[in-house]
């Protein structure tokens, strides 16, 4: 079921990124597809080859758990839009992960890389908030409700997380005490329920000057934010309470006086305006 959420999720996120042409969208699937490879690949590995050692079960979890300081930094760096050290943490990764490949080869030493790896989380952990807590961010922002909700959901599951790495992971992982991929589950809940958003909370449109720069009508106009927000013309009929043939029409309107074919060029277009702003 894990399995099948994350690839929902996935497509879920390339979907409103074709839609809206949000860079957010596209900065989380690198991370949120790590994090089903992380829960995937050990699991499918169980399944495929029942046989397989128990120590390459562990050595997958943590080898690909390394790859998370790649690909968190890279997604904070964007989000906070801020220099997040990538080249460091990417370093602090390899070095990870040449733990526990030496690990394989003398299996005493796991419990030293497993030491090593959860330190270095902990690290990421503390060093992420402190410099979110030095970064200026609008609060109505998708990327301040994004980290509001991340920070949340990790501090909750970071003892257990812990615990994943440091304990004897696969005797954890068939006791059914695994606390890791609840976390999975709790941070694609967390991207379902984030709101409609396009443009970046950094970012803000006059959008009077804008409907009056293409000529749109008062309903255009009243249509216009529901569009760039990434919502479907059954949503928007839903909430102003007009049939959905009228909300098709204004939007064929809207997309001839704004020279688009679809959402999705109307999306870039805003896009384009809010970082020229």
């Amino acid at each position: 079921m894990i399995m099948l959420v994350g690839l929902w999720s996935l497509a879920f996120i390339h979907n409103k990124y074709k839609l809206t042409g949000h860079y957010f969208y596209r900065a989380i699937f690198p991370t949120n597809a790590l994090f089903w490879l992380f829960i995937t690949v050990p699991l499918l590995s169980t399944i495929i080859f029942p046989s397989i050692k128990l120590l390459m079960i562990a050595f997958q979890y943590h080898f690909i758990s390394c790859s998370f300081f790649i690909v968190i930094p890279m997604l904070l760096e964007r989000i906070f839009n801020r220099s997040f050290f990538v080249v460091f943490w990417s370093v602090l990764g390899g070095i990870n992960m040449a733990l526990f490949l030496v690990a394989m080869v003398d299996a005493s030493f796991f419990d030293v890389a497993r030491i090593v790896s959860a330190g270095s989380f902990i690290f990421l952990f503390i060093v992420s908030c402190f410099i979110w807590f030095k970064t200026s961010m609008v609060k109505t922002s998708i990327e301040y409700i994004f980290m509001v909700r991340f920070f949340w959901a990790t501090a909750f599951f970071i003892p257990g997380i812990i615990l994943d790495i440091t304990s004897d992971v696969t005797k954890v992982l068939y006791n059914g005490l695994f606390f890791t991929p609840f976390f999975y589950l709790v941070i694609v809940a967390v991207l379902f329920t984030l709101p409609h958003d396009l443009i970046s909370g950094n970012a803000s449109l006059d959008m009077s000057a804008i409907a009056s720069k293409y000529s749109l009508t008062k309903r255009e106009s009243e249509l216009l934010p529901y569009i760039i927000q990434g919502q479907s013309n059954q949503e928007i009929a839903d909430q102003l309470h007009i049939s959905l043939s009228t909300v098709k029409r204004h939007v064929h309107h809207i997309f001839t006086k704004m020279n688009v074919k679809n959402r999705f060029e109307l999306s870039r277009l805003f896009v384009n305006v809010s970082q020229m702003d």
